[in-house]
């Protein structure tokens, strides 16, 4: 199995927050500080006279383990000084044309080698458009962490099965297949939430703010992986309504994993505000897959009648029909899938705190659904060698659809101690799940 074992001390540094990409997704809010409370008066110091009038009040000495260090506030403690927070986006750093045909050339050329070295580098550009406070994240990931993290993985995962599958479909009998066959599809599952897991993990440890990384706690890839897996078997027996409690909680491990700094940020939500938009999604995905199988259905049954005995034929316009219909029953499903996304941006983001701050999300299903579309037609029609730009507008849409609600003291936030992956994101890469490319 694969751990979190390998790492290396993360660098230290003075400074604040960074947000990592996910998008994503993973947000972070506030802090407070409070002053340390007196010392109780002992009767010693209370019976101490006072100074006469005239000559000077001498302070008392410090004590020798020096003032106790000011501390973060707690939810519970009330409103101290912080820094309002302001999330941007500087658009100078989004002209990724020139860099994406150049690595589309640098790939070809070397086999697709230096897609490692060119990845990285659209995530350096990605990054340093996000502004927190007027200044970039700084993505410190290299070519060569994702290459080694790819090589060991395709070593003790990917080639391994690739040689047992061979063999046991050549010299195994169908028990054994189907056995091999069902025992590789819990694995791959297994795999892939643990990918999930670990590459979030290495883009948030490579993401830096005013030197001050973000991270997740090391040891919950494989316990990640395992309610991944079970619960994605859950999905066909619930016809589907285990999604919004699924998502949930699987968002809850993730963000409570994460931390800033040397503080922890916290998804307090729950599945009930996602149930609420789930149920449209689900009807209306029924509704409009039984509409489409009608109308096509009654279009080859009438060309059945019309051509007996022979097979049915059907015209050019019949063919524009069917494709029309289920051009038309994507679209629809798309907006209310994006409807149903745009939720739990906005529910996710406000659940989402960094001591006593957390996120506001502004996401509409129209912009979002014309995000999807967009973006795929960017990479669809250049046949993938834009992807780059698609990937700076999803962080864009979130970097602009994404607030901080509250204030953040981040002269407190000190650099955490956690150690960082030391390889990059091989698991992701061999399943092909990295969601930032």
């Amino acid at each position: 199995m694969i751990d979190d074992s390998d790492r290396k001390p993360g660098a230290g540094g003075a400074g604040p927050w960074e947000r990592a990409s996910q998008p994503p997704a993973s947000p972070a809010s506030a802090l407070e500080t409070q002053s340390p409370p007196p010392p109780p008066s002992t009767p010693a110091a209370s019976a101490q006279p006072a100074p006469v009038q005239g000559e000077a009040a001498h302070p008392p000495a410090p004590s020798q383990d020096g003032p106790p260090p000011p501390r973060f506030a707690s939810d519970t403690d009330p409103v101290a000084a912080g820094e309002p927070v302001a999330l941007t986006w500087d658009r100078g750093g989004t002209q990724l044309v020139m860099l994406s045909l150049l690595n589309l050339f640098l790939r070809i050329i070397t086999l697709n080698v230096y897609n490692f070295w060119a990845k990285t580098e659209v995530r350096k550009r990605i990054w340093s458009s996000v502004r927190l406070q007027g200044e970039p994240l700084e993505y410190t990931g290299t070519g060569k962490e994702l290459f080694l993290g790819f090589l060991i993985i395709f070593g003790i995962v990917v080639l391994p099965i690739l040689i047992v599958s061979f063999v046991i479909q050549i010299f195994g009998n169908p028990v054994a297949v189907l056995i091999f066959n069902l025992t590789l599809y819990i694995a791959v599952a297994l795999l892939i939430g643990m990918g999930i897991y670990r590459a979030q993990r290495f883009r948030l440890s490579r993401t830096r703010w005013r030197g001050i990384h973000a991270s997740m706690k090391p040891g919950g890839s494989m316990s990640y992986g395992w309610f991944y897996l079970w619960t994605a078997a859950l999905i066909p027996i619930t016809a589907g309504w285990i999604i919004p409690w699924r998502t949930t909680e699987l968002n809850r491990r993730m963000v409570n994993a994460m931390t800033f700094g040397n503080r922890p940020l916290r998804f307090t939500g729950d599945c009930g505000p996602l149930y609420r938009r789930y149920w449209a999604v689900w009807f209306g995905g029924q509704l409009l897959f039984i509409g489409a199988a009608v109308i096509i259905g009654l279009l080859f049954f009438e060309r059945f009648k019309a051509s007996r005995p022979l097979p049915p034929k059907l015209e050019t316009l019949d063919w524009v029909i069917v494709v029309v219909t289920l051009v038309v029953a994507y679209l629809i499903y798309a907006f209310i899938s994006a409807w149903y996304r745009a939720g739990i941006i906005n529910y996710f983001a406000s659940q989402t705190r960094y001591g006593r701050a957390h996120f506001a999300g502004r996401a509409t299903g129209l912009s979002l659904a014309w995000l999807d579309v967009s973006n795929f037609l960017i990479a669809f029609l250049s046949l993938g060698a834009l992807a780059p730009i698609a990937q700076a507008r999803t962080m864009r849409y979130y970097a602009m659809n994404l607030s901080v609600v509250g204030a953040v003291p981040f002269d407190r936030v000190g650099q955490n101690e956690d150690t960082v992956l030391q390889r990059g994101e091989g698991l992701a890469q061999a399943f092909d799940i990295d969601a930032f490319g």
